[in-house]
Protein backbone atom coordinates (compact mmCIF):
# COMPACT_ATOMS: atom_id res chain seq x y z
CA UNK A 1 0.00 0.00 0.00
CA UNK A 2 1.24 3.50 -0.83
CA UNK A 3 1.76 5.20 2.54
CA UNK A 4 3.18 8.47 1.21
CA UNK A 5 0.11 10.61 1.88
CA UNK A 6 0.15 14.11 0.34
CA UNK A 7 0.19 17.21 2.55
CA UNK A 8 -1.09 20.77 2.10
CA UNK A 9 0.98 23.94 1.73
CA UNK A 10 0.09 24.91 5.32
CA UNK A 11 1.20 21.49 6.56
CA UNK A 12 4.54 22.24 4.89
CA UNK A 13 5.04 24.99 7.48
CA UNK A 14 4.11 22.60 10.31
CA UNK A 15 6.48 19.93 9.00
CA UNK A 16 9.14 22.60 8.58
CA UNK A 17 8.57 23.58 12.20
CA UNK A 18 9.37 20.05 13.35
CA UNK A 19 12.32 19.84 10.97
CA UNK A 20 13.53 23.25 12.09
CA UNK A 21 13.23 22.43 15.80
CA UNK A 22 15.35 19.31 15.41
CA UNK A 23 17.76 21.20 13.19
CA UNK A 24 17.97 23.91 15.86
CA UNK A 25 19.00 21.23 18.36
CA UNK A 26 21.61 20.06 15.88
CA UNK A 27 22.90 23.58 15.32
CA UNK A 28 23.05 24.29 19.06
CA UNK A 29 25.03 21.10 19.57
CA UNK A 30 27.13 22.15 16.59
CA UNK A 31 27.87 25.44 18.33
CA UNK A 32 28.78 23.57 21.51
CA UNK A 33 31.08 21.42 19.39
CA UNK A 34 32.61 24.53 17.82
CA UNK A 35 33.01 26.19 21.22
CA UNK A 36 34.94 23.11 22.34
CA UNK A 37 37.04 23.07 19.17
CA UNK A 38 37.77 26.78 19.57
CA UNK A 39 38.83 26.16 23.16
CA UNK A 40 40.97 23.11 22.34
CA UNK A 41 42.43 24.13 18.97
CA UNK A 42 41.81 27.90 18.61
CA UNK A 43 42.82 29.06 15.13
CA UNK A 44 45.87 26.78 15.03
CA UNK A 45 47.43 25.35 11.90
CA UNK A 46 46.33 21.83 12.90
CA UNK A 47 42.67 22.88 13.08
CA UNK A 48 43.03 24.82 9.81
CA UNK A 49 44.12 21.53 8.23
CA UNK A 50 41.09 19.67 9.62
CA UNK A 51 38.72 22.41 8.42
CA UNK A 52 40.09 22.08 4.88
CA UNK A 53 40.11 18.27 4.93
CA UNK A 54 36.57 18.01 6.33
CA UNK A 55 35.28 20.39 3.65
CA UNK A 56 36.10 17.85 0.92
CA UNK A 57 33.76 15.00 2.04
CA UNK A 58 31.07 17.56 2.85
CA UNK A 59 31.30 18.87 -0.71
CA UNK A 60 30.86 15.34 -2.09
CA UNK A 61 27.93 14.86 0.30
CA UNK A 62 26.20 17.79 -1.34
CA UNK A 63 26.97 16.48 -4.82
CA UNK A 64 26.37 12.73 -4.42
CA UNK A 65 24.18 12.55 -1.33
CA UNK A 66 21.56 15.01 -0.15
CA UNK A 67 22.33 17.42 -2.99
CA UNK A 68 22.34 16.56 -6.68
CA UNK A 69 21.43 12.86 -6.48
CA UNK A 70 18.67 13.43 -3.92
CA UNK A 71 17.43 16.37 -5.99
CA UNK A 72 17.09 14.08 -9.00
CA UNK A 73 16.01 11.00 -7.02
CA UNK A 74 13.04 12.37 -5.02
CA UNK A 75 10.91 13.51 -8.03
CA UNK A 76 11.52 10.19 -9.82
CA UNK A 77 10.90 8.11 -6.69
CA UNK A 78 7.67 10.06 -6.06
CA UNK A 79 6.63 9.48 -9.66
CA UNK A 80 7.18 5.72 -9.33
CA UNK A 81 5.46 5.70 -5.96
CA UNK A 82 2.32 7.55 -7.05
CA UNK A 83 1.98 6.09 -10.56
CA UNK A 84 3.50 2.58 -10.49
CA UNK A 85 3.29 1.54 -6.84
CA UNK A 86 5.82 0.73 -4.14
CA UNK A 87 7.26 -2.45 -5.68
CA UNK A 88 8.60 -0.67 -8.75
CA UNK A 89 9.67 2.30 -6.63
CA UNK A 90 11.75 0.04 -4.37
CA UNK A 91 13.26 -1.84 -7.35
CA UNK A 92 14.33 1.53 -8.74
CA UNK A 93 15.72 2.48 -5.31
CA UNK A 94 17.79 -0.71 -5.04
CA UNK A 95 19.35 -0.02 -8.42
CA UNK A 96 20.30 3.51 -7.34
CA UNK A 97 21.70 2.38 -3.96
CA UNK A 98 23.78 -0.34 -5.63
CA UNK A 99 25.22 1.99 -8.24
CA UNK A 100 25.94 4.84 -5.81
CA UNK A 101 27.64 2.51 -3.31
CA UNK A 102 29.88 1.09 -6.04
CA UNK A 103 30.83 4.58 -7.23
CA UNK A 104 31.60 5.69 -3.67
CA UNK A 105 33.80 2.67 -2.94
CA UNK A 106 35.80 3.38 -6.10
CA UNK A 107 36.09 7.07 -5.16
CA UNK A 108 37.38 6.27 -1.67
CA UNK A 109 40.02 3.87 -3.03
CA UNK A 110 41.15 6.32 -5.72
CA UNK A 111 41.30 9.17 -3.19
CA UNK A 112 43.54 7.16 -0.86
CA UNK A 113 45.91 6.20 -3.67
CA UNK A 114 46.02 9.72 -5.12
CA UNK A 115 46.61 11.47 -1.79
CA UNK A 116 49.13 8.84 -0.75
CA UNK A 117 51.01 9.40 -3.99
CA UNK A 118 51.28 13.14 -3.39
CA UNK A 119 52.66 12.47 0.10
CA UNK A 120 55.66 10.73 -1.48
CA UNK A 121 56.86 14.09 -2.78
CA UNK A 122 58.64 16.86 -0.88
CA UNK A 123 55.75 19.14 0.15
CA UNK A 124 55.24 21.72 2.88
CA UNK A 125 54.34 20.49 6.39
CA UNK A 126 51.02 22.37 6.31
CA UNK A 127 49.96 20.76 3.03
CA UNK A 128 51.13 17.34 4.23
CA UNK A 129 48.91 17.70 7.29
CA UNK A 130 45.88 18.50 5.11
CA UNK A 131 46.52 15.51 2.82
CA UNK A 132 46.95 13.04 5.70
CA UNK A 133 43.69 14.14 7.32
CA UNK A 134 41.95 13.97 3.93
CA UNK A 135 43.07 10.34 3.54
CA UNK A 136 41.82 9.44 7.01
CA UNK A 137 38.46 11.09 6.36
CA UNK A 138 37.89 9.55 2.91
CA UNK A 139 35.75 6.58 4.18
CA UNK A 140 33.32 9.17 5.54
CA UNK A 141 32.35 9.78 1.90
CA UNK A 142 30.70 6.36 1.70
CA UNK A 143 28.71 6.84 4.88
CA UNK A 144 27.49 10.40 4.48
CA UNK A 145 26.65 10.24 0.76
CA UNK A 146 24.49 7.16 1.29
CA UNK A 147 22.90 8.87 4.29
CA UNK A 148 21.92 11.69 1.93
CA UNK A 149 20.25 9.24 -0.43
CA UNK A 150 18.29 7.61 2.39
CA UNK A 151 17.22 11.08 3.53
CA UNK A 152 15.65 11.54 0.10
CA UNK A 153 13.82 8.22 0.41
CA UNK A 154 12.39 9.16 3.81
CA UNK A 155 11.45 12.66 2.64
CA UNK A 156 9.42 11.14 -0.21
CA UNK A 157 7.28 9.57 2.54
CA UNK A 158 7.07 12.99 4.25
CA UNK A 159 9.25 11.65 7.06
CA UNK A 160 11.55 14.50 8.10
CA UNK A 161 12.45 13.85 11.73
CA UNK A 162 15.35 11.39 11.37
CA UNK A 163 16.94 13.23 8.40
CA UNK A 164 16.93 16.37 10.54
CA UNK A 165 18.24 14.41 13.55
CA UNK A 166 21.19 12.87 11.66
CA UNK A 167 23.59 15.79 12.31
CA UNK A 168 22.68 15.58 16.02
CA UNK A 169 24.22 12.10 16.06
CA UNK A 170 27.49 13.34 14.59
CA UNK A 171 27.63 16.35 16.92
CA UNK A 172 27.08 14.20 20.02
CA UNK A 173 29.90 11.86 19.01
CA UNK A 174 32.30 14.76 18.32
CA UNK A 175 31.40 16.53 21.57
CA UNK A 176 32.18 13.33 23.50
CA UNK A 177 35.52 13.03 21.70
CA UNK A 178 36.51 16.66 22.33
CA UNK A 179 35.53 16.55 26.01
CA UNK A 180 37.62 13.39 26.32
CA UNK A 181 40.78 14.99 24.89
CA UNK A 182 40.42 18.60 26.11
CA UNK A 183 42.24 18.05 29.41
CA UNK A 184 44.78 15.53 28.13
CA UNK A 185 47.98 17.55 28.01
CA UNK A 186 50.30 14.63 27.30
CA UNK A 187 49.33 14.39 23.61
CA UNK A 188 49.95 16.88 20.83
CA UNK A 189 47.32 19.03 19.12
CA UNK A 190 47.80 16.97 15.95
CA UNK A 191 46.98 13.76 17.83
CA UNK A 192 43.87 15.35 19.30
CA UNK A 193 42.74 16.25 15.78
CA UNK A 194 43.22 12.59 14.78
CA UNK A 195 40.80 11.56 17.54
CA UNK A 196 38.26 13.99 16.08
CA UNK A 197 38.67 12.27 12.70
CA UNK A 198 37.88 8.91 14.32
CA UNK A 199 34.78 10.49 15.85
CA UNK A 200 33.63 11.68 12.42
CA UNK A 201 33.90 8.14 11.02
CA UNK A 202 31.99 6.61 13.95
CA UNK A 203 29.27 9.25 13.65
CA UNK A 204 28.91 8.57 9.92
CA UNK A 205 28.45 4.83 10.52
CA UNK A 206 25.74 5.41 13.11
CA UNK A 207 23.91 7.83 10.82
CA UNK A 208 23.87 5.36 7.93
CA UNK A 209 22.65 2.43 10.03
CA UNK A 210 19.79 4.45 11.58
CA UNK A 211 18.55 5.72 8.19
CA UNK A 212 18.77 2.28 6.59
CA UNK A 213 16.73 0.77 9.43
CA UNK A 214 13.91 3.32 9.04
CA UNK A 215 13.86 2.89 5.25
CA UNK A 216 13.35 -0.84 5.84
CA UNK A 217 10.35 -0.01 8.05
CA UNK A 218 8.89 2.01 5.16
CA UNK A 219 9.17 -1.01 2.86
CA UNK A 220 12.74 -1.19 1.55
CA UNK A 221 14.02 -4.73 1.01
CA UNK A 222 17.54 -4.11 -0.15
CA UNK A 223 18.88 -6.28 -2.94
CA UNK A 224 22.00 -5.72 -5.00
CA UNK A 225 20.72 -4.88 -8.49
CA UNK A 226 23.29 -3.61 -10.96
CA UNK A 227 21.46 -2.44 -14.08
CA UNK A 228 22.86 0.52 -15.98
CA UNK A 229 20.28 0.02 -18.75
CA UNK A 230 17.29 0.60 -16.46
CA UNK A 231 15.21 3.54 -17.72
CA UNK A 232 14.93 5.10 -14.25
CA UNK A 233 18.67 4.83 -13.59
CA UNK A 234 19.50 6.40 -16.95
CA UNK A 235 17.03 9.21 -16.32
CA UNK A 236 18.37 9.93 -12.85
CA UNK A 237 21.90 10.21 -14.19
CA UNK A 238 20.75 12.54 -16.97
CA UNK A 239 19.15 14.74 -14.34
CA UNK A 240 21.98 14.37 -11.87
CA UNK A 241 25.00 15.18 -14.02
CA UNK A 242 24.14 18.88 -14.50
CA UNK A 243 22.80 19.00 -10.93
CA UNK A 244 26.18 17.84 -9.58
CA UNK A 245 27.56 21.20 -10.57
CA UNK A 246 24.37 23.19 -10.04
CA UNK A 247 23.55 22.20 -6.46
CA UNK A 248 27.17 22.10 -5.37
CA UNK A 249 27.98 25.66 -6.45
CA UNK A 250 27.71 26.87 -2.86
CA UNK A 251 30.10 24.15 -1.72
CA UNK A 252 32.54 24.89 -4.54
CA UNK A 253 32.41 28.59 -3.66
CA UNK A 254 33.02 27.68 -0.02
CA UNK A 255 36.02 25.58 -1.00
CA UNK A 256 37.43 28.45 -3.06
CA UNK A 257 36.83 30.87 -0.18
CA UNK A 258 38.62 28.60 2.29
CA UNK A 259 41.61 27.96 0.05
CA UNK A 260 41.97 31.69 -0.60
CA UNK A 261 41.65 32.28 3.15
CA UNK A 262 44.38 29.69 3.64
CA UNK A 263 46.59 31.82 1.38
CA UNK A 264 45.76 34.99 3.34
CA UNK A 265 47.45 33.58 6.43
CA UNK A 266 47.10 31.58 9.62
CA UNK A 267 43.70 31.88 11.26
CA UNK A 268 41.89 33.21 8.18
CA UNK A 269 40.39 29.84 7.20
CA UNK A 270 39.32 29.20 10.79
CA UNK A 271 37.59 32.58 11.17
CA UNK A 272 35.81 31.98 7.87
CA UNK A 273 34.76 28.54 9.15
CA UNK A 274 33.44 29.79 12.50
CA UNK A 275 31.50 32.65 10.87
CA UNK A 276 30.03 30.23 8.35
CA UNK A 277 28.95 27.96 11.20
CA UNK A 278 26.95 30.84 12.70
CA UNK A 279 25.34 31.84 9.39
CA UNK A 280 24.41 28.21 8.76
CA UNK A 281 22.27 28.23 11.92
CA UNK A 282 19.39 30.25 10.40
CA UNK A 283 20.05 28.80 6.94
CA UNK A 284 19.81 25.25 8.29
CA UNK A 285 16.96 25.82 10.71
CA UNK A 286 14.76 27.86 8.36
CA UNK A 287 16.10 27.74 4.81
CA UNK A 288 16.83 24.03 4.60
CA UNK A 289 13.74 23.12 6.66
CA UNK A 290 11.28 24.88 4.35
CA UNK A 291 13.12 23.83 1.19
CA UNK A 292 13.23 20.19 2.29
CA UNK A 293 9.63 19.87 3.48
CA UNK A 294 8.17 21.67 0.44
CA UNK A 295 10.22 19.68 -2.08
CA UNK A 296 8.14 16.43 -2.09
CA UNK A 297 4.89 18.43 -2.35
CA UNK A 298 6.23 20.51 -5.24
CA UNK A 299 7.40 17.29 -6.93
CA UNK A 300 3.89 15.85 -6.50
CA UNK A 301 2.23 18.93 -8.04
CA UNK A 302 4.76 18.89 -10.88
CA UNK A 303 4.01 15.21 -11.61
CA UNK A 304 0.28 16.06 -11.66
CA UNK A 305 0.96 19.12 -13.87
CA UNK A 306 -0.94 21.21 -11.31
CA UNK A 307 0.65 24.57 -12.08
CA UNK A 308 -1.77 26.64 -9.95
CA UNK A 309 -1.15 24.83 -6.66
CA UNK A 310 2.55 24.53 -7.53
CA UNK A 311 2.97 28.31 -7.91
CA UNK A 312 0.84 29.12 -4.85
CA UNK A 313 2.81 26.69 -2.69
CA UNK A 314 6.16 28.03 -3.90
CA UNK A 315 5.17 31.66 -3.23
CA UNK A 316 3.76 30.68 0.18
CA UNK A 317 7.08 29.07 1.14
CA UNK A 318 9.10 32.04 -0.15
CA UNK A 319 7.01 34.50 1.89
CA UNK A 320 7.49 32.44 5.03
CA UNK A 321 11.21 32.13 4.27
CA UNK A 322 11.63 35.91 3.95
CA UNK A 323 9.53 36.55 7.06
CA UNK A 324 11.87 34.35 9.12
CA UNK A 325 15.19 35.22 7.46
CA UNK A 326 14.71 39.00 7.66
CA UNK A 327 15.00 39.29 11.48
CA UNK A 328 17.85 36.77 11.49
CA UNK A 329 19.69 39.02 9.03
CA UNK A 330 19.02 42.12 11.12
CA UNK A 331 20.18 40.49 14.33
CA UNK A 332 23.41 39.19 12.85
CA UNK A 333 24.22 42.53 11.20
CA UNK A 334 24.02 44.59 14.40
CA UNK A 335 25.09 41.92 16.89
CA UNK A 336 27.82 40.00 15.04
CA UNK A 337 30.54 41.04 17.52
CA UNK A 338 28.73 40.20 20.81
CA UNK A 339 27.43 36.93 19.33
CA UNK A 340 30.91 35.76 18.32
CA UNK A 341 32.32 36.97 21.63
CA UNK A 342 29.69 35.07 23.65
CA UNK A 343 30.01 31.80 21.71
CA UNK A 344 33.70 31.50 20.88
CA UNK A 345 35.92 33.86 22.92
CA UNK A 346 37.45 31.39 25.38
CA UNK A 347 41.03 30.22 26.00
CA UNK A 348 42.89 30.10 22.66
CA UNK A 349 40.17 32.09 20.85
CA UNK A 350 41.18 35.63 21.85
CA UNK A 351 39.73 39.11 21.23
CA UNK A 352 41.63 39.42 17.95
CA UNK A 353 40.02 36.19 16.70
CA UNK A 354 36.63 37.53 17.80
CA UNK A 355 37.04 40.77 15.86
CA UNK A 356 38.13 39.16 12.58
CA UNK A 357 35.44 36.46 12.80
CA UNK A 358 32.74 39.07 13.58
CA UNK A 359 33.76 41.04 10.49
CA UNK A 360 33.38 37.91 8.37
CA UNK A 361 29.99 37.14 9.95
CA UNK A 362 28.75 40.67 9.22
CA UNK A 363 29.58 40.26 5.53
CA UNK A 364 28.02 36.78 5.35
CA UNK A 365 24.84 38.12 7.01
CA UNK A 366 24.19 40.54 4.15
CA UNK A 367 23.32 37.61 1.88
CA UNK A 368 21.34 35.52 4.40
CA UNK A 369 17.93 36.02 2.75
CA UNK A 370 19.39 35.11 -0.64
CA UNK A 371 20.97 31.92 0.77
CA UNK A 372 17.65 30.79 2.27
CA UNK A 373 15.30 31.61 -0.61
CA UNK A 374 17.68 30.23 -3.24
CA UNK A 375 17.55 26.80 -1.61
CA UNK A 376 13.80 26.59 -2.16
CA UNK A 377 13.83 27.95 -5.71
CA UNK A 378 16.63 25.58 -6.76
CA UNK A 379 14.70 22.65 -5.27
CA UNK A 380 11.64 23.91 -7.15
CA UNK A 381 13.52 23.59 -10.45
CA UNK A 382 14.51 20.04 -9.49
CA UNK A 383 10.89 19.17 -8.72
CA UNK A 384 10.16 20.14 -12.35
CA UNK A 385 12.97 17.73 -13.36
CA UNK A 386 14.89 20.76 -14.66
CA UNK A 387 18.48 20.54 -13.47
CA UNK A 388 20.00 22.57 -16.29
CA UNK A 389 18.71 26.02 -15.38
CA UNK A 390 20.26 26.10 -11.88
CA UNK A 391 23.60 24.91 -13.26
CA UNK A 392 23.72 27.73 -15.82
CA UNK A 393 22.97 30.30 -13.14
CA UNK A 394 25.38 28.58 -10.77
CA UNK A 395 28.23 28.84 -13.26
CA UNK A 396 27.58 32.56 -13.67
CA UNK A 397 27.67 33.16 -9.91
CA UNK A 398 30.74 30.94 -9.54
CA UNK A 399 32.73 33.05 -12.00
CA UNK A 400 31.49 36.28 -10.42
CA UNK A 401 32.40 35.02 -6.96
CA UNK A 402 35.97 34.19 -7.98
CA UNK A 403 36.42 37.61 -9.59
CA UNK A 404 34.97 39.45 -6.59
CA UNK A 405 37.03 37.29 -4.21
CA UNK A 406 40.26 38.34 -5.88
CA UNK A 407 39.19 42.00 -5.80
CA UNK A 408 37.75 42.21 -2.27
CA UNK A 409 40.27 40.00 -0.46
CA UNK A 410 42.98 42.61 -1.01
CA UNK A 411 41.44 45.41 1.10
CA UNK A 412 39.11 43.33 3.32
CA UNK A 413 41.02 40.02 3.60
CA UNK A 414 38.74 37.13 4.67
CA UNK A 415 35.79 39.49 5.20
CA UNK A 416 36.03 40.32 1.50
CA UNK A 417 35.55 36.64 0.66
CA UNK A 418 32.32 36.59 2.68
CA UNK A 419 31.07 39.83 1.11
CA UNK A 420 31.69 38.39 -2.36
CA UNK A 421 29.55 35.37 -1.47
CA UNK A 422 26.69 37.63 -0.34
CA UNK A 423 26.74 39.79 -3.46
CA UNK A 424 26.81 36.86 -5.89
CA UNK A 425 24.05 35.07 -3.93
CA UNK A 426 21.65 37.94 -4.57
CA UNK A 427 22.59 38.03 -8.24
CA UNK A 428 21.93 34.30 -8.46
CA UNK A 429 18.56 34.66 -6.69
CA UNK A 430 17.45 37.36 -9.14
CA UNK A 431 18.29 35.07 -12.08
CA UNK A 432 16.51 32.10 -10.46
CA UNK A 433 13.35 34.18 -9.96
CA UNK A 434 13.47 35.38 -13.56
CA UNK A 435 13.80 31.87 -15.00
CA UNK A 436 11.18 30.32 -12.69
CA UNK A 437 8.78 33.06 -13.73
CA UNK A 438 9.06 31.83 -17.30
CA UNK A 439 8.05 28.32 -16.19
CA UNK A 440 5.13 28.91 -13.82
CA UNK A 441 4.38 32.62 -13.96
CA UNK A 442 5.97 35.56 -12.16
CA UNK A 443 6.82 34.95 -8.52
CA UNK A 444 7.04 38.67 -7.75
CA UNK A 445 3.34 39.11 -7.10
CA UNK A 446 1.94 42.20 -5.40
CA UNK A 447 1.39 40.11 -2.29
CA UNK A 448 5.04 39.00 -2.21
CA UNK A 449 6.32 42.55 -2.76
CA UNK A 450 4.09 43.74 0.09
CA UNK A 451 5.44 40.92 2.26
CA UNK A 452 9.03 41.95 1.52
CA UNK A 453 8.34 45.62 2.28
CA UNK A 454 6.67 44.85 5.60
CA UNK A 455 9.43 42.43 6.62
CA UNK A 456 12.05 45.09 5.79
CA UNK A 457 10.28 47.69 7.94
CA UNK A 458 9.89 45.28 10.87
CA UNK A 459 13.57 44.35 10.56
CA UNK A 460 14.60 48.00 10.62
CA UNK A 461 12.72 48.57 13.87
CA UNK A 462 14.26 45.42 15.32
CA UNK A 463 17.80 46.52 14.36
CA UNK A 464 17.37 49.89 16.06
CA UNK A 465 16.01 48.41 19.29
CA UNK A 466 18.60 45.60 19.41
CA UNK A 467 21.53 47.94 18.80
CA UNK A 468 20.45 50.45 21.45
CA UNK A 469 19.85 47.68 23.97
CA UNK A 470 23.26 46.14 23.25
CA UNK A 471 25.02 49.47 23.81
CA UNK A 472 23.15 50.07 27.07
CA UNK A 473 23.89 46.59 28.44
CA UNK A 474 27.53 46.76 27.36
CA UNK A 475 27.93 50.01 29.29
CA UNK A 476 26.15 49.09 32.53
CA UNK A 477 27.25 45.45 32.98
CA UNK A 478 30.82 45.38 34.28
CA UNK A 479 31.43 41.69 35.08
CA UNK A 480 33.15 40.26 31.95
CA UNK A 481 31.42 36.87 31.76
CA UNK A 482 27.98 38.26 32.64
CA UNK A 483 28.50 41.05 30.09
CA UNK A 484 29.44 38.51 27.44
CA UNK A 485 26.30 36.42 28.03
CA UNK A 486 23.78 39.25 28.47
CA UNK A 487 24.94 41.34 25.49
CA UNK A 488 24.79 38.24 23.30
CA UNK A 489 21.38 36.92 24.37
CA UNK A 490 19.12 39.75 25.58
CA UNK A 491 19.30 42.03 22.48
CA UNK A 492 18.55 39.01 20.25
CA UNK A 493 15.56 37.87 22.34
CA UNK A 494 14.09 41.35 22.71
CA UNK A 495 14.71 42.07 19.03
CA UNK A 496 12.75 38.98 17.95
CA UNK A 497 9.83 39.95 20.20
CA UNK A 498 9.84 43.48 18.76
CA UNK A 499 9.89 42.07 15.22
CA UNK A 500 6.90 39.79 15.91
CA UNK A 501 4.98 42.60 17.62
CA UNK A 502 5.50 45.03 14.73
CA UNK A 503 4.71 42.28 12.20
CA UNK A 504 1.44 41.53 14.00
CA UNK A 505 0.62 45.25 14.09
CA UNK A 506 1.15 45.30 10.31
CA UNK A 507 -1.14 42.26 10.01
CA UNK A 508 1.39 39.88 8.45
CA UNK A 509 -0.30 36.43 8.36
CA UNK A 510 3.05 34.68 8.78
CA UNK A 511 3.09 35.88 12.41
CA UNK A 512 0.00 33.86 13.26
CA UNK A 513 1.13 30.85 11.25
CA UNK A 514 4.50 30.83 13.00
CA UNK A 515 3.13 31.32 16.52
CA UNK A 516 0.53 28.60 15.90
CA UNK A 517 3.39 26.10 15.63
CA UNK A 518 4.21 26.68 19.31
CA UNK A 519 0.57 26.61 20.41
CA UNK A 520 -0.04 30.37 20.47
CA UNK A 521 -3.18 31.45 18.64
CA UNK A 522 -3.81 35.13 17.99
CA UNK A 523 -6.62 36.65 15.89
CA UNK A 524 -5.91 38.89 12.89
CA UNK A 525 -6.11 42.63 13.55
CA UNK A 526 -8.34 43.20 10.50
CA UNK A 527 -9.93 41.11 7.78
CA UNK A 528 -7.42 39.95 5.22
CA UNK A 529 -7.22 37.92 2.06
CA UNK A 530 -5.28 34.71 2.73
Amino acid sequence: MNNAKPISKHEVTRKAGTFGAVTMLSRVLGLVRDMLSASVFGTSSAWDAFVIAFTIPNMFRMMLGEGALAGAFVPLFSEYLHKDGEEKAWDFTNRVITLQSLVLIILVILACFALGGVLLFDISPRLREVLILSMLLSPYLFFICNVGLFMGILNAFYHFFLPAFAPVILNIVLIIVMISVVRVTSISVETKVSFVVVGVLIGGMIQLMSHFRLAVKHGLRFRVIFDLKDEGVQKIWRLMLPAVLGLSITQINLMIDRFLAYIIGEGAASSLYYANRIIQLPVGVFGVALATTSFPLLAQYAAQENKTDYRQTLIHVIKMMIFIAAPATSGLLVLSYPIIKMIFQYNEFDSSSTLTTAQVLFCYSIGLIAYCVSKTVIRAFYSLQDTRTPVKIGLITLVLNVVLNLILMIPLKQAGLALSTSITSFIGLFLLFHQMGKRVGSLMTADLVSNISKAAFCSGVMMLVSYILYKVLDRIIVAPLFNKIMTGIVPVAVGVLVYLAVAHFMNMPQTRELLKLVGIKIPPRTNRVS
